[in-house]
């Protein structure tokens, strides 16, 4: 596996579309993913000693699972498409850390929320979300931490089953 070959500080270059299953990342890396599409059939996780960066104009796409990427560290994305596949996919990403959308990052999921922030910090200056349902979520009931979501740019949109459902962009 690349994540294992990597050394901290270095990158992984996606060089063809292709699957994975479960990934954990502990180290400070760049994953280029190249314009191609990784469909993930399990999540990527960022430990609390992961800086993850994605980047490069690709694709992580959700395809039997609830989750594309778990983030407990440092996650920054831009210029990458964040999709899910399948009604499996509840919300893209969780976040416990610090998660950064930069320009050009796409978080779209037709079938549930995008982002479910169980604490840490979101910091959402540019790119463009798109949900089912809610597209930031905080405070879930087993909740004990409280989340920071900061707003200073991007478009967020978010749409409910029908008309009487409530979706707001930002639930909390």
């Amino acid at each position: 596996n690349a994540l294992s070959a990597v050394a901290t500080g270095g990158s992984i270059k996606v060089l063809k579309d292709n699957t994975s299953g479960a990934v954990t990342n502990s180290k400070n890396i760049t994953f280029n993913t190249n314009g191609k599409t990784i469909t993930l059939s399990s999540a990527i996780t960022n430990s609390s000693t992961g800086t993850l960066t994605i980047n490069g104009a690709g694709t992580l796409m959700t395809s039997s699972t609830n989750l594309a990427i778990v983030n407990h560290g440092t996650l920054t994305t831009s210029s990458v498409t964040i999709s899910a596949s399948s009604a499996a996919a509840h919300y893209l990403i969780q976040n416990v850390g610090t998660f950064t959308v930069n320009a050009g990052t796409n978080i779209t999921n037709n079938y549930g929320s995008g982002i479910a922030a169980y604490g840490g910090r979101v910091n959402y200056s540019a790119g463009t979300m798109s949900t089912y349902g809610n597209a930031i979520v905080t405070g879930f009931a087993s909740d004990t931490s409280s989340a920071s979501i900061v707003i200073s740019g991007g478009t967020i949109t978010s749409t409910s089953a029908s008309p009487l459902s409530i979706a707001p962009a930002v639930y909390n």
